[in-house]
């Protein structure tokens, strides 16, 4: 049995803006898209091996990302932890922030 690499991206990001309130528009926002998408930083880690398999990395530079080697017959945790960058402001309210989570397993030859 032949075990392979793991990796993740993210796919299909949209941005929107489910309404706009007045803290929104005072900032400038308007109905052409959201901003949360660019407001947000993922990191996976394994808690189990007290192992980060991935720092923080802005949602769109998620493409790809190798992340463990999975042996034959192997488990791994994933844990995801997201957070909103501290410079995000009144901008992101109300917005909604969708993608697409692919798990890649390559082979090892």
């Amino acid at each position: 049995m032949v075990g392979g690499k793991l990796y993740l991206s993210l796919e299909d990001i949209a941005d929107n803006e489910v309404s706009l309130l007045e803290q929104e528009r005072e900032m400038g926002d308007n109905w052409d898209s959201g901003e949360l998408c660019d407001q947000l930083q993922f990191k996976i880690t394994n808690p189990d091996e007290n192992i980060t398999y991935m720092n923080w990395k802005n949602t769109r530079d998620i493409t790809d990302r190798y992340l463990t080697n999975l042996s034959a017959g192997g488990e791994k945790t994933l844990r995801v932890h997201v957070r909103v960058k501290t410079s995000a402001g009144n901008e992101i309210m109300t917005d909604r922030c969708t993608f697409k989570t692919k798990l890649t397993l390559i082979q090892n030859p």
